[in-house]
């Protein structure tokens, strides 16, 4: 009987042993899908920052083998504010060419399963696929998509022992406060970023909205190169173009959990296809809609074009309900236009038919010089502009050759059937008669004069460093010529750091400005003289600009108040400008006159420390206060 009872009691442990060892063959489960929402859901548990776990996973059917996978924890976080990058669509690098799909969770983590044979491999590459190049338009900053990386990588081996944190360029995310009308669908909000000034929005970011559980929107890293801003206007219209909402946002960096509500309204649509008069579809081109009164140098009203696809067709989309001119001009057509009036909720179809004009007609351009010995050998160029409608310009150069003994000229140029003017263009400031005349079907061949009988003067241009004395090889010189004679402008060809204005009215003053990048312009007056004149100017560090501040109707406005950064700079002249210099680029100019509208201009870059892009002019226009 005892020899049973020890029997039993061996058979027990053995099977105990048995249970055991099944146990702890049995694979671990790894990490949940992440949990939704912009900020961490209550009931998600906290994920913990331990050291990543091994995991023992067995071999199919007898586990006689088991292999080893380390789960790493690699969190994602904005490169700028180091605010962590939720809900992060990704790519990880499982082998060579291949990629698995994969998101972070609230908190910007990711969970990445690392075989022994990956660890020894070296590092791990992750795609930023949520930062792909999409819709966004940024014209002011050339190359805006490529300036961030595609990819981050991290050490696998190192991401065995411990958590791993990598920056990644991240676009700015915005939370949103939404109430849908009746029928919207939250899949048709198509977002977009921009300058809140509607005569800065040349460039725009494209997103979607995600809901998870709240409604947000993140844009991509490129939404930074927007220009024309603060504020930036972030808005809302339905795929329909039926439904539209704005609203101001200060920044483009970081992530916002404050909600910025947007209420939608109900808007108009208007769609057509553009044709000729034989019913050829015009693809590639503009149609235009106008509200009464629309203008580019207006705020409030301004004219809307959008391009025609392959089949002709164009849609305004979202516009406000009212009464609106619908037209359209492509070169070799009459333009034409017709009256529409748009009711909220609704689409109104219009087909838009262009007669087509006679063929473009040969243009013989001649010109003379007035010494007949050829003491001018610069180049003349005539450019044509039609007289209205679209501004596409014709440019032509002149061809110098000896004809009877004198110096002549000759050019062509093929132009639509509608008037044009012509202007004439030369090296520095000679003259030439006419300077610009006005070209109809028919006329006889235009003709022009260089004017270089007469005496001419000119003038060498030179920048020096104040520091050093050395000489700045690299400036432009712009000069104007203003007088109640005439009126011309012109740069000056520089060369090793030395420019010269030849061609230039004797005895009279010219106006030049000597500019280099990063230092402060120098403006000025001189008259050329025949022997010619040099002018020395010193330029220091930092940053100038020229200011024009004019009404709507483009006159003048004097004693403007120019606040830089919020300090009084001065005040514009009767011409409406005012020069400044400064030994640091400012983030914002303020314009001020009692009874007008104050107006802020503010397109400081903090990633190129630029205002503007360099650009040494602005112009501000002010409206009344109504």
């Amino acid at each position: 009987m005892k020899k049973l009872v020890v029997a039993l009691v061996a058979l027990v442990i053995l099977l105990l042993l048995l249970w055991r060892s099944r146990e702890a063959e049995r694979p671990e489960l790894v990490a949940s899908a992440p949990q939704e929402g912009l900020a961490r859901d209550a009931a998600e548990a906290p994920l913990e920052l331990e050291t990543p776990r091994a995991v023992v996973e067995a071999t199919p059917a007898n586990a006689a083998g088991s292999t080893v996978r380390t789960v790493a924890r690699v969190r994602l976080v904005d490169g700028r504010t180091r605010e962590p990058a939720a809900h992060f669509e990704a790519r990880v690098e499982r082998e060579a060419d291949s990629w698995e799909p994969v998101a972070t969770n609230s908190e910007g983590w990711l969970e990445v399963e690392l075989s022994a044979e990956r660890r020894a491999r070296g590092n791990v590459r992750i795609l930023l696929a949520e930062n792909e190049a999409g819709q966004d338009l940024i014209q002011t900053r050339s190359g805006a998509s490529q300036e961030f990386p595609r990819f981050v990588e991290f050490d696998g081996a190192a991401a065995a022992e411990a958590p791993v944190e990598l920056a990644i360029p991240l676009g700015p995310t915005y939370s949103l406060a939404l109430s849908l009308p009746a029928g919207v669908e939250a899949e048709s909000l198509m977002p977009v970023l921009k300058s809140a000034n509607p005569k800065q929005a040349f460039d725009s970011a494209h997103s979607t909205v995600r809901w998870t559980p709240q409604p947000w929107v993140r844009f991509r890293p490129t939404a930074s190169g927007i220009a024309g801003a603060p504020p930036y206007a972030l808005s809302l219209s339905t795929r329909d173009g039926l439904w539209f909402g704005s609203a101001e946002v200060p920044t483009i960096v970081g992530i916002h959990p404050e909600p910025v509500r947007i209420e939608l309204e109900a808007r108009a649509r208007v769609t057509g296809v553009l044709r000729d008069d034989s019913g050829r579809a015009l693809a590639g081109e503009w149609a235009r809609l106008d509200a009464p009164g629309a203008s580019f140098t207006s705020s409030t009203n301004r004219p809307r074009r959008v391009p025609t696809d392959e089949g002709g067709r164009f849609s305004f989309n979202a516009v406000p309900a009212g009464s609106y001119t619908l037209g359209a001009e492509v070169d070799g057509h009459a333009p034409t236009t017709l009256e529409v009036t748009l009711v909220a909720g609704e689409v109104t179809e219009r087909e838009l038919v262009l007669r087509k004009l006679a063929e473009p007609e040969i243009v013989r351009l001649t010109c003379t010089a007035e010494s007949g010995t050829g003491t001018y050998d610069g180049p003349l160029y005539i450019r044509a502009l039609p007289t209205e409608g679209k501004p596409v310009g014709h440019h032509v150069r002149i061809e110098w050759s000896e004809e009877d003994g004198r110096r002549a000229g000759r050019g062509s140029v093929e132009l639509p059937a509608r008037a044009f003017q012509l202007e004439a263009q030369a090296t520095g400031l000679i003259e030439v008669e006419p300077r610009a005349l006005v070209w109809n079907p028919g006329d006889a061949p235009p003709h022009f004069r260089v004017r270089d009988d007469a005496p001419h003067g000119s003038a060498t241009f030179e920048a020096l460093d104040p520091a050093t004395g050395e000489r700045i090889r690299s400036i432009a010189v712009w000069i104007d010529l203003v007088d109640a004679e005439r009126t011309a402008s012109c740069n000056v060809f520089v060369d090793d750091g030395i420019g010269r204005l030849d061609w230039a009215p004797l005895g009279r003053s010219v106006r030049f400005r000597i500019q280099s990048e990063g230092r402060q312009t120098a403006w000025g007056e001189v008259v050329p003289t025949l022997d010619g004149v040099h002018v020395v100017r010193e330029l220091a560090p930092g940053w100038s600009i020229e200011v024009l501040v004019h009404a709507a109707d483009l006159s003048p406005l004097a004693g403007v108040r120019l606040l830089f950064d919020d300090t009084l700079v001065g005040v514009t002249d009767p011409t409406g400008v005012l020069r400044a210099s400064f030994p640091r680029t400012p983030t914002s100019i303020r314009a001020e006159l009692d009874g007008w509208r104050t107006r802020t201009s503010s397109t400081y870059d903090a990633d190129t420390g630029r205002f503007r892009d360099g650009i040494p002019w602005l112009r501000l226009t002010l409206e009344p206060v109504k």
